[in-house]
């Protein structure tokens, strides 16, 4: 089962707050759009609505990826066994101090 790690706050972020932290940090864009994806055995399209998300670029593999997602007042991320050492704890972090939020895990335990 997924782990996922959030940045919230006691009030709600609002999606313009995320979206102009987001465009203060340089590998960082805002992607809107739902999420669509291709069941593999029935090829049947998949559409998962989404608020908005943000995008890092990896440079190692010149390619944006979807991290961070924007839903319900928080920014969510699926937690991975490199979290301590992967670029995603950076941004995860910038994000967190510019909008004056934390960061914590689906059991409330607080990350810094």
């Amino acid at each position: 089962m997924a782990y996922s790690l959030y940045i919230e706050r006691d009030d709600p972020i609002p999606f313009s707050e995320f979206s102009a932290a987001v465009q203060k940090i340089s590998d960082l864009r805002i992607v809107t759009g739902d999420i669509i994806g291709v069941n593999p055995r029935t090829r049947e399209k998949i559409r998962i609505k989404s608020e908005g998300a943000a995008q890092i670029y990896d440079s190692e593999d010149q390619v944006w990826l979807r991290e961070f997602e924007f839903k319900n007042g928080k920014v969510s991320w699926r937690a991975t066994s490199d979290w301590e050492t992967w670029h995603l704890k950076k941004h995860a972090l910038k994000l967190a101090k510019l909008l004056n939020g934390k960061i914590v895990g689906d059991e409330g335990e607080e990350y810094t």
